[in-house]
């Protein structure tokens, strides 16, 4: 019988959790979220805040202002104006109810409510991390920047030892029925059928690239037909812009924890 390693990619793709190494605008910051301003810090503990309450047919504006109070929260809300941008509706009425739940899960149901049959809304942490964004995709797409992630432990691939040489169990045995004497051959054949040596590096940044294109605002990529997103590969590193909700679904650390 015959144990061999098979090429593999060094990831969970059930979730891609990338490393930021730095901005467009210099070297990540240290902090409790990783890749984030240290202001962001704030924001994060405001939005894993415990949260209970009821809403019957509230104005949205209103329920924005309640998370601001209750959360302690910046909140920079693109609105919808007479200049015919695409914003969130401050009149447009919500019913829902949350029990013991985190604020950012409050956050995002109001945003789910508050969208359209065409535009669905959401929100992001604002680069100088003194709160967060609410907003339409279409507007938080204006403020996408570049972020540099370095997948080269994503791509590392086990080597394959097919091409390694088997055990003749067969010459094993006639040697052994011989005495042990010599003449008898090697014990070991060469491995004729051994596999190919798997996928190659540009396939696994292929594979990768599919694996983030597909899972994460799929329609927001512009290789999918969006505009909100691009993608490139360079010297072991994908080079990111964005804006900030996708950047940070990217980096599972700068998600808030319940504290």
């Amino acid at each position: 019988m015959r144990i061999a390693a098979q090429p593999v990619i060094v990831a969970a793709l059930a979730v891609v959790a990338l490393v930021p190494v730095v901005s467009a605008q210099g070297p990540r910051s240290t902090g409790a979220v990783s890749g984030a301003p240290s202001g962001r810090t704030n924001a994060a503990a405001a939005l894993a805040k415990p949260v209970t309450i009821e809403l019957t047919d509230a104005r949205l504006e209103d329920a924005v202002q309640f998370i601001r109070d209750f959360a302690a929260l910046e909140i920079d809300a693109a609105w919808a104006d007479d200049s015919g941008a695409d914003g969130l509706d401050k009149d447009k009425t919500v019913t829902l109810s949350v029990k013991d739940a985190r604020v950012v899960d409050l956050l995002e149901r109001l945003l789910e409510k508050a969208s359209s049959e065409f535009e669905r809304a959401t929100w992001q942490f604002a680069r100088d991390g003194a709160g967060i964004e609410i907003g339409p995709r279409s507007r938080l797409n204006a403020k996408a920047y570049m972020k540099i992630y370095d997948v080269n432990d994503l791509l590392y691939v086990v080597p394959n030892f097919d091409d390694a040489p088997r055990l003749d169990l067969d010459q094993v045995l006639n040697q052994g029925q011989q005495g042990g004497g010599g003449g008898g051959g090697s014990i070991f054949e060469d491995n004729e059928d051994a596999e190919g040596s798997g996928p190659t590096s540009e396939e696994l940044v292929e594979q990768l690239q599919t694996i983030i294109t597909e899972n994460i605002e799929p329609e927001q990529w512009q290789d999918n037909g969006g505009s909100g997103a691009t993608i490139r590969f360079y010297n072991g590193a994908f080079l990111i812009r964005a804006p900030e909700y996708i950047h940070r679904q990217l980096d599972p650390n700068s998600l808030p924890r319940r504290r």
